[in-house]
């Protein structure tokens, strides 16, 4: 743990050791580690509005899918990459059809909004205290400017994304274009959930009260830290899941 520590201190801003701190405070306390890294505080669900030229929220998503459904770099899990029984896209704003035009746009409005948000919260948070636990591990590392990559994924039944973190990227986020009938918020499975907090296999899990699930919603673009550790979990039925990612990184 104090190698963690020492090392966070001499890069305040690498995903990957606050991922693996946290996995290693909460061995002592899964709450504080929830904390520290602001599993509740710092995951935020958006309603984008519907890009102009379309009809209503139904009509975008349905072009939306469908570009996404014929995207040029899509491809069949992908090597490397967590993508399990899925399709991901590639660059998915290399198509530049109006659908996605469209989503770019709103995206790009969210994420600035949500910067000066964060700018207006952060006290202080981006000195890097000595107590390298001291200070919000998030807002302390607000880049400047930034660049985002964005992709897409899509899955049926059985497909999932397996647990992963961004590293290379501050802010990472899932937009959510159709959903099967099988994902709902009465479901005690959390089938085609997305889940947050359960590192990879090999390391120490935290307890399931440590660990949050939110269930996905069409038209709601859900942000979150790249450092939190995250996967969606499969479902079974008809339908697809299709969503778009993203990650900001500093530029």
């Amino acid at each position: 743990r104090e190698r963690l520590r020492d090392a966070l201190r001499r890069a305040p801003d690498d995903q990957r050791t606050i991922a693996h701190l946290a996995v290693a405070i909460a061995q002592e306390d899964a709450a504080r580690a929830s904390q520290w890294l602001g599993m509740h505080r710092h995951v935020h669900a958006i309603e984008l509005p519907v890009p102009v030229g379309f009809a209503d929220a139904d009509a975008f998503h349905a072009a939306l899918a469908d570009d996404i459904r014929r995207h040029s770099q899509q491809r069949w899990e992908p090597a490397g990459l967590a993508a399990r029984h899925a399709y991901l896209s590639g660059d998915l704003l290399l198509d530049r059809t109006a659908a996605i035009v469209g989503f770019e746009q709103r995206l790009r409005e969210a994420i600035d909004a949500f910067l000066a948000r964060c700018r207006l919260a952060d006290a202080g948070g981006g000195a890097l205290d000595e107590d390298a636990l001291s200070s919000d591990v998030f807002l302390r590392n607000i880049p400047a400017r930034y660049r985002v990559h964005v992709w897409a994924t899509q899955a049926a039944e059985g497909g999932f994304i397996d647990t992963h973190i961004h590293e290379d990227s501050w802010l990472s986020g899932a937009y959510y274009v159709e959903l099967p009938r099988a994902v709902r918020e009465d479901d005690d499975t959390h089938a085609g959930w997305i889940e947050f907090g359960r590192p990879f296999a090999s390391l120490p899990s935290p307890p399931d009260s440590a660990l949050r699930r939110v269930c996905p919603k069409a038209g709601t673009l859900l942000l979150f830290p790249s450092y939190l550790f995250h996967r969606t979990l499969p479902y079974a039925g008809t339908g697809d899941r299709i969503s778009i990612s993203f990650d900001l990184a500093a530029a």
